[in-house]
């Protein structure tokens, strides 16, 4: 098993589905065409929803590909990544989307998990 892999089995290994209530999503890009590489996105998910839930916290880096649909409000998305470094995209290693509302979905090279 290789790091991406690693990387995805334990984002699944915090979430088992305990966290799905969107409580931020933040979108960003550098305007320098030199240093360019994909939008920045951060995601925070509660897993219920009182403010004192703990809150499942993922950063994305160098994201194309972005698509998003409709956001409701109170409801429980689930947010499945795909490990995609042997396909022909070439840098990109997984593959995000929201698989309950088709909500959202991207490409991306890099991102990191964190609860509190």
């Amino acid at each position: 098993m290789n790091e991406d892999d690693k990387l995805v089995e334990l984002y699944y290994a915090i979430r088992k589905g305990a966290f799905g209530f969107l409580q931020r999503i933040e979108l960003k890009q550098t305007v320098d065409p030199a240093r360019w590489s994909g939008f920045w996105l951060e995601i925070d998910l509660r897993s219920g929803i009182e403010s004192s839930s703990p809150t499942l916290q993922l950063v994305f880096e160098g994201v194309q590909e972005f698509r998003i649909g409709e956001i409701a409000g109170l409801v429980r998305y689930m947010i499945e990544i795909t490990c995609i470094k042997d396909s022909q995209m070439e840098g990109k290693r997984f593959r995000i989307m929201e698989s309950e509302y088709d909500a959202i979905s991207f490409v991306c090279d890099s991102f990191t998990v964190s609860h509190e």
